[in-house]
């Protein structure tokens, strides 16, 4: 389960930096 929490985080991660948004509060 913690690994997959890591997996989402980092591709949650890549899309904002890909979208170039910056957010204070990720959604978990």
């Amino acid at each position: 389960i913690i690994m997959i929490m890591i997996a989402l985080f980092h591709q949650y991660n890549d899309l904002l930096q890909y979208q170039q948004i910056e957010i204070d509060e990720y959604p978990f």
